[in-house]
């Protein structure tokens, strides 16, 4: 019986050790198996984000990229050729409305004050020398048409300005040093990567502290400002402020228009069409008349 019991005994210890050395072998298995499944689950994760990092840059790819404009370029001059229009036909009306206010203060005058001298210098800046020159030495009474072609002409150096600025309201150095270095991209990539570094620029680039709104008031009023040493390079003794007065309540609305269309000119030409680019070109003053590049709207 002992006998049968050692066999037995020893029949379960070599049970057991078997046991014991393939439960030893599962284990193994077991852990190789989750160590496998914790790096294929490392390895998903990384390739998840790796595919989510590729499809944003290919996203930002396909955006930066991408030639489609928002407007052809027909609606592009369309949209300039009503605001020259409505220049035009602003300065016109508006010359006749300031000579019939302040005729009896507009003669010709053998001396100057100093508001008048410093107007007409301000001006002559933007305007040329020459104009503001007969603007002092002419009578407007029956016939405005020089305070109107001068009104034309600073308009058009101040729209042209606001249309093609990159900070509109900015430091004039700052706009001229993005412009070089738009021009130096221009000159070393495609199109459509140089257009989409303007669009992206011009939309992210800091702006000046007003929002659209108070852009349009703060270029408006100083519209006004320019418009009013015209009227006294053009002789008008009256005060600045009560000049910037008439001009104020008759005409914000319109060069507020005016302006609105400057800015909207500029963010077409800036950030909405990327496959060319538009350059809004105005006549820098004093240029002599050429006939064979110009055409003569006052010959009658």
């Amino acid at each position: 019986d002992i006998e049968q019991l050692r066999r037995e005994l020893s029949h379960d210890h070599a049970k057991t050790a078997e046991l014991r050395q393939r439960y030893d072998a599962q284990s193994k298995e077991l852990k190789t198996a989750r160590d496998e499944s914790s790096a294929l689950k490392r390895e998903f994760n990384q390739i998840s984000t790796l595919l989510e990092d590729r499809t944003s840059e290919l996203k930002g790819a396909q955006s930066f990229l991408t030639t489609a404009d928002a407007f052809s370029g027909s609606e592009v001059t369309n949209t300039l050729q009503r605001l020259n229009a409505e220049v035009l036909q602003s300065t016109a009306f508006m010359a006749e409305s300031m000579v019939e206010l302040f005729v009896p203060s507009m003669t010709k005058l053998d001396s100057k004050t100093d508001d008048q001298v410093a107007g007409g210098k301000r001006v002559s800046v933007l305007i040329g020398g020459a104009i503001v020159y007969f603007l002092g030495t002419k009578k407007h009474k029956d016939d405005p048409i020089l305070i109107q072609i001068a009104f034309q002409a600073y308009l058009t150096y101040v729209l042209r300005w606001i249309a093609a600025a990159w900070i509109i309201g900015g430091e004039e150095d700052h706009n001229q040093f993005i412009d070089t270095i738009y021009q130096s991209v221009r000159e070393q990539e495609a199109q459509a990567i140089a257009g989409r570094w303007r669009a992206l620029t011009r939309a992210h680039v800091p702006h000046t502290r007003f929002d659209e709104l108070q852009l349009t008031s703060h270029m408006t009023t100083k519209t006004i400002s320019g418009l009013c040493d015209i009227l006294l390079a053009a002789g008008c003794t009256a005060s600045k402020s009560d000049i910037v007065s008439g001009l104020s309540s008759k005409f914000t609305d319109k060069i507020s228009l005016l302006v609105s269309l400057a800015i909207r000119v500029n963010k077409i030409i800036g950030e909405d069409v990327t496959s060319g680019d538009f350059e809004v070109l105005a006549v820098p003053p004093a240029t002599a008349f050429d006939g064979t590049k110009m055409e003569d709207s006052y010959d009658d």
